[in-house]
C-alpha cells in the first residue's frame, strides 16, 4: 500500500478542525489534501418546473399547496442566506425562505412562518449509501460505522449541555437561546437507530419515483437495506 493521505473539509470550528488533523497524524497520515472547490449538480428542468427538486424545491412545494403559482404570482430571486433576513427587514422584498438560525431571528421580530420546508418535502438528509456487493465484502465495518453513528446519534440527543455550546461556536451564534432553539429543532428530528418505519420508506420511494418517472413497481428491500441496523444492535 501507498503513503496514507488525509483529506480536510474546512470547517469555521478550528478546536474541531485541530482535533480531526490530531487523529489523521495518531492514524499514520502523512499528506493533507484540502478541499477546495464544492460540487455543482446538474439541472433537471422538469423537477425544478414540478416543485420535486431544486435548491428552491420546499419554497415551490410551499407556495403550490397554498394555491400559488411559483411562476406567475410571484418572483424568485436568488439570494445568499445571511442576507435574506436583512433584506426583508428593509422592505426590499416580501418574504424569504429561511434556514435556522434566521429562521427564529425572524420570529423574534414578529414575522409570521409562512409554511415549514420539512412539512412539504420529506426526504433523507443522511444515511449510508453503499452497493450489495460492498456490504457482501465489507458487512462487519459497515455494522461497526453504524453502531459508531448511533452512539454519537445518542450522544448528540442526551447530551445538550455538551451539545449546545457546540453548536453555538459551530454556527457562530451569540444568543445561546437560539443555539438552543436550533439544537432542540435538530435533535427532535433524529433518531437513535438510524430505522425508518414503513410509512417513512413508501412516501421516500414514491417521491424518488416521481422524480425519476418510474412507473414500474419497486419494492422497498430493493432499495432499503436495514439488516445492518438490526447487526449493530
Amino acid at each position: 500500500t501507498g503513503p496514507l493521505w488525509y483529506q480536510l473539509y474546512v470547517l469555521r470550528d478550528r478546536g474541531f478542525m485541530s482535533e480531526l488533523l490530531a487523529r489523521a497524524k495518531e492514524a499514520g497520515a502523512e499528506a493533507l489534501v484540502f478541499t477546495v472547490d464544492m460540487p455543482v449538480p446538474g439541472t433537471r428542468y422538469r423537477d425544478a418546473h414540478s416543485g420535486m427538486s431544486g435548491p428552491r424545491a420546499p419554497l415551490r412545494r410551499i407556495l403550490q399547496a397554498k394555491g400559488l403559482n411559483p411562476e406567475r404570482d410571484v418572483t424568485v430571486i436568488s439570494m445568499g442566506g445571511d442576507v435574506r433576513l436583512q433584506a426583508m427587514v428593509s422592505g426590499a422584498i416580501a418574504g424569504a425562505m429561511l434556514s435556522p438560525p434566521y429562521t427564529f431571528l425572524a420570529a423574534d421580530q414578529g414575522y409570521q412562518v409562512f409554511g415549514r420546508g420539512k412539512d412539504y418535502v420529506r426526504y433523507l438528509t443522511e444515511g449510508v449509501v453503499t452497493s450489495e456487493s460492498r456490504i457482501k465484502q465489507k458487512r462487519s465495518s459497515l455494522v461497526r460505522f453504524v453502531k459508531a453513528w448511533n452512539r454519537s446519534a445518542r450522544f448528540y440527543k442526551d447530551n445538550p449541555n455538551i451539545m449546545i455550546p457546540y453548536v453555538q461556536r459551530k454556527f457562530a451564534i451569540k444568543d445561546l437561546r437560539i443555539a438552543h432553539l436550533l439544537y432542540e429543532e435538530d435533535a427532535q428530528s433524529r433518531v437513535n437507530n438510524g430505522n425508518l418505519d414503513s410509512a417513512a420508506r413508501s412516501e421516500v420511494l414514491e417521491t424518488a419515483k416521481e422524480i425519476m418517472k418510474v412507473k414500474n413497481p419497486i419494492a422497498a428491500n430493493q432499495v432499503f437495506d436495514f439488516s445492518l441496523i438490526e447487526d449493530a444492535r
